[in-house]
């Protein structure tokens, strides 16, 4: 499945200018989605914004595969938000293991992750959107 494919799914039957909305972005960073990449900060907004796990929306948008997932989940436990909390500090440790994804790429997104002004700590997954896709 592709990301288009899987944010269709995901998003059910709302306009790209709802999920635009939604994840306070510009329609046209949610259409350029059909054709190309999304951008990591957009493909964790989108999974937050839906209350989806992060890792699977990255391995919809091909930044990571699915053994890359379970990988990190033997050697760290459940990583879903929705069922344990984790701290900022284990967050960022559980992306840098994940050597699927680019070094770029997890060191975006653990940066974006200690610069939102609101913390994980003892918190469900929240979050702010980027700007643009």
């Amino acid at each position: 499945m592709g990301w288009w494919d899987y944010v269709q799914r995901i998003a059910g039957q709302e306009s790209q200018q709802e999920i635009a909305r939604r994840l306070e972005m510009s329609p046209s960073s949610v259409n350029r989605w059909q054709s190309s990449a999304p951008k990591p900060e957009s493909v964790r907004a989108f999974a937050v914004a839906y209350g989806r796990p992060v890792q699977e929306a990255f391995v919809a948008a091909g930044y990571m595969q699915a053994d890359d997932v379970a990988a990190a989940m033997r050697a760290g436990g459940p990583t879903s938000p929705a069922t344990s909390p984790m701290s900022t500090e284990e967050t960022a440790l559980r992306i840098w293991a994940l050597e699927g994804l680019p070094q770029e790429i997890r060191r975006r997104l653990i940066l974006e992750l200690v610069e939102r002004p609101s913390s994980r700590e003892g918190a469900g997954p929240r979050g702010g959107a980027p700007s643009n896709g």
